[in-house]
């Protein structure tokens, strides 16, 4: 049982070819130098070969069979190596694959050699010898593959808490900074944030992207701000610029034109208040129907927000307006005729 778990544990699995050729390479180079230094098995004598040579052949062998399987198989059969499938038996059946190839192709090239007779028992005696001489470099690159997979692993963690950590004690030392600054100069309804991006990124010199990000979401709220205040307030220009009269769009209720001066009722405190200012209707209504497509003038004289109106009356000889606020009704021109039911059936289903 003990081994059954173990061979179903997941081993890494090399996915670079380059890195699988330099593993054939190694192993290869291993064995042959096994061979040459320790002359095993009495290869030195009986055989028309040097140990130089019976060396060299191993190698050959070895790391052809190795090429073939760990790196041939792997590009051409993709299905068998799957790295979130890769476990610690297959590597192990893997080995033992390579190992058994390059055993049965030593015992013909050392047969050829003159070291061995060929048979059947000195095919088992080479398979044993081979496995032998494999054994020890194969456990090694399996264990020094299985200790840098998890010191990869741990590595991978330390440096992402690293991170993680870095990204907090940034992105605190970021909204203290944007706190304090904030509060020291509160900021207009034409701010951009952009000119705090040097000071945030001396903040935040290990993690500079947290500054650019906040910056970013400055942005948007600071320009979905702008949207609903420009939405939302409505500012009416006088001759003198200085005296531009600005107020909330739901609390101006219409503006009527009287010679060169305009008289504006609106909502102040919830009481209906006037105001006259020097101007034109016809120099300010194009301005404001522009942005605030609740505002109509529905006559030469009158501006009206059809958020207000609480009903129409009258036929197509003269229709009238009757508000919300205040006991006037507002005039209609016949032009507007064919337009102001639809325009107020669009506007009035808003008006809360």
């Amino acid at each position: 049982m003990f081994l059954i778990s173990l061979f179903r544990k997941k081993f890494y699995l090399e996915t670079s070819i380059k890195k699988r050729i330099q593993i054939c390479i190694g192993f290869s180079v291993a064995v042959g130098l096994f061979l040459l230094i320790f002359q095993p098995f009495g290869m030195a004598y009986g055989h028309r070969l040097t140990v130089f040579e019976m060396s060299l052949g191993a190698f050959l062998i070895c790391f052809s069979v190795m090429f073939t399987f760990s790196v041939g198989l792997f590009y051409f059969f993709p299905a068998i190596f799957q790295k979130e499938k890769w476990t610690i038996g297959k590597e192990i059946a893997l080995a033992l694959l390579n190992v058994s190839v390059i055993a049965f192709c030593n015992i013909l090239f050392a047969s050829w050699a003159g070291f061995i007779a060929f048979s059947f028992l000195g095919l088992l005696e080479f398979e044993f010898y081979t496995v032998a001489v494999a054994i020890i470099p194969m456990t090694i690159l399996i264990s020094v593959k299985k200790y840098l997979e998890a010191e990869r692993i741990n590595q991978q963690n330390i440096l992402y808490k690293e991170k993680e950590y870095k990204e907090e004690i940034n992105k605190e030392t970021i909204n203290s900074f944007l706190q304090a600054e904030l509060n020291t100069n509160p900021l207009p309804i034409t701010f951009s944030p952009s000119f705090l991006l040097p000071k945030l990124e001396k903040q935040s010199n290990e993690v500079p992207q947290i500054a650019q990000e906040v910056v970013e979401v400055l942005e948007i709220d600071t320009n979905s701000s702008q949207q609903i205040e420009k939405n939302r307030v409505v500012c009416i220009p006088t001759e003198n610029k200085q005296e531009n009269f600005k107020l909330e769009a739901n609390n101006l209720i219409y503006i009527q034109a009287a010679d060169n001066y305009l008289e504006i009722i609106f909502l102040e405190n919830k009481v209906l208040s006037k105001k006259l200012i020097r101007n034109t209707l016809k120099s300010i209504s194009e301005l404001i129907e522009k942005d605030f497509p609740q505002f109509f003038r529905c006559h030469k004289s009158y501006l009206i927000n059809l958020h207000q109106v609480k009903h129409l009356s009258g036929n197509a000889q003269g229709y009238k307006l009757y508000l919300f606020y205040g006991n006037e009704p507002i005039p209609v021109s016949r032009q507007n005729n064919s337009i102001i039911k639809q325009k107020i059936e669009i506007f009035t289903k808003k008006h809360v």
